[in-house]
């Protein structure tokens, strides 16, 4: 990988069993987390009109019925949005640090960013140095590191239909299946992007 990316701290970004997290936000085992967030939701290039346009076409597919679905939403500008969001809801406003954030990807089953406009975001960073799977638009650092079958699905820029596909082809993985993903989304961030990572990359750089 050519580009230096932005480093993540594997201790504090570290993988927890799902049952523990999702029982410190008190969530049922069963229920399938998506998270979402940014600093202000309603800033344009963060996309929250392709995702909630996206969910409510997930709302409809037959393949999520059986499935209990919670959306994690954090940031600024909430209440702006709620109102678009199709299906049953935690909202916990701007996590304070990286503790908090971190918490938040560990209890989720995948992570979407709708942003279409980019140089990150970080969140995708930190999302798979968790484990989780991501699903975002092909633009930023996604076009590095979200690798459809592999750590999540890219979806195509601006499209809410292939964003909601992405969506359900997560929430509908069989276990061992997401099992595999979760390991190759924490084993990629691992080899590109720790600090470790990242100054040896700036190392070989600067002797150029």
């Amino acid at each position: 990988m050519d580009k230096i990316l932005l480093s993540v701290d594997p201790d504090v970004f570290n993988c927890v069993p799902k049952s523990i997290a999702k029982n410190k936000y008190n969530i049922p085992d069963n229920t399938k987390v998506i998270f979402f967030g940014a600093t202000y939701l309603r800033e344009r290039r963060k996309g929250m009109r392709y995702l909630t346009e996206a969910l409510k076409i997930l709302k409809q597919s037959p393949a999520i019925l059986n499935e209990k679905i919670l959306l994690l939403i954090a940031g600024n500008d909430f209440e702006l949005i709620k109102d678009e969001i199709p299906f049953e809801y935690k909202y916990v406003g701007l996590l304070a640090n990286n503790e908090q954030l971190a918490e938040a990807f560990q209890v989720s089953d995948i992570y979407v960013c709708p942003s279409i406009e980019d140089s990150g975001p970080m969140m995708i960073n930190q999302a798979l140095m968790c484990g989780i799977p991501t699903v975002a638009f092909e633009m930023g650092v996604a076009l590095d590191i979200v690798i459809t079958g592999v750590t999540g699905y890219r979806a195509k820029l601006m499209n809410s239909i292939d964003l909601a596909k992405g969506i359900e082809s997560i929430l509908t993985l069989e276990p061992a299946v997401y099992e595999t993903y979760s390991n190759n989304c924490r084993e990629l961030a691992l080899s590109s992007f720790t600090p470790e990572v990242q100054i040896d990359q700036f190392e070989k750089l600067f002797k150029q």
